[in-house]
């Protein structure tokens, strides 16, 4: 796909523009400074960092944002409310519109997956003022078998709320992860009248493949046993945005007259397809469950990346 590359942590300074703005999340993850240590300082003119104010005191996350700082770049803390839609919309639409630079690069790695809907909304909503627009995001080398449990709630991502028709059924379509007990709770709190469950292929390290069959097998073994709601099974890549793009369009074409339901619970990647999809096409609401707990030791990072030029995307250019 035009704009989309696949490199190693020694190719970072070949694709990274200078005199630009970067902007990073950092986090309990190691690979929060996956592309930090691996870029050269003087390629960024100012570092946006956002940081989880619910939990800035963390050990991992002061660790993280101390090796951040000991690099010379200029930085500007952005604190952001992760248990609230509308600071997390206000912060980022704050942190886009005041940014000068007209060279922008933002590692999506550490993001969460509803903070980078609406960092995509934003972007989408003032490309103008980008000459260009990089995203680069570090595959994990190997998992945790869990991210997360529990559900706290499910929240409307905002920027993609959906226009909804009550006489049409309500089809929800889950990529799903390695989150089974988030994404099963999902299907009960919302009651779709029909349901497509993604499970991944093409991972972004084959390191993944044994987790992939499992978390695949638990799910159809859930689905077969699934009386209330007629359901499916569906396959979208981890790793190639292009593929995933095209499955999601099959569900916008061959769903007129269903409401869709959208949630992405894989790769950054996978739910930036998802995004893409639904920019321009108003009648998908993309929604997302918040976990109860994050395992802070979830990741290794790997030394595969992947960069996507925005501004050469036909879904994402005006």
């Amino acid at each position: 796909m035009i704009g989309i590359n696949k490199f190693a942590a020694s190719e970072i300074d070949n694709i990274f523009p200078t005199n630009c703005a970067l902007i990073s999340f950092v986090s309990f993850e190691a690979r929060c400074l996956s592309l930090i240590n691996n870029v050269s300082a003087d390629k960024i003119n100012h570092l946006y960092l956002f940081r989880n104010v619910n939990r800035s005191m963390d050990s991992f996350i002061q660790k993280n944002m101390a090796l951040v700082q000991c690099k010379n770049i200029k930085v500007t803390i952005k604190d952001i409310n992760l248990n609230s839609s509308v600071n997390i919309a206000d912060i980022i639409a704050e942190t886009i519109q005041n940014i000068k630079h007209r060279k922008l690069v933002i590692d999506i790695t550490t993001f969460t997956h509803e903070a980078l809907l609406i960092l995509i909304k934003n972007l989408y909503l003032h490309q103008s003022s980008f000459d260009s627009i990089l995203l680069i995001y570090n595959g994990a080398k190997e998992y945790s078998p869990w991210l997360s449990k529990g559900c706290k709630e499910v929240r409307n991502v905002i920027g993609f709320p959906g226009i909804f028709n009550p006489s049409y059924k309500y089809h929800l379509i889950i990529l799903t992860g390695f989150e089974y007990e988030r994404a099963t709770r999902l299907v009960e709190l919302m009651e779709p009248d029909i349901l497509s469950m993604g499970n991944g292929v093409d991972p972004i390290n084959n390191n993944h493949l044994g987790a992939m069959q499992n978390s695949k097998e638990r799910f159809e073994k859930w689905l077969q046993n699934l009386q209330s709601v007629p359901n499916d099974a569906f396959e979208f890549s981890c790793s190639d945005i292009e593929k995933t793009i095209e499955k999601l369009k099959e569900f916008v074409e061959n769903g007129q007259n269903e409401n869709l339901i959208m949630v992405p619970l894989n790769t950054k990647l996978s739910t930036l397809s998802v995004a893409l999809v639904a920019l321009k096409n108003n009648k998908i609401q993309v929604v997302y469950p918040i976990p109860e707990v994050y395992n802070t030791n979830y990741s290794i990072p790997s030394d595969n990346f992947t960069a996507i030029d925005l501004l050469k995307l036909p879904e994402f250019t005006d």
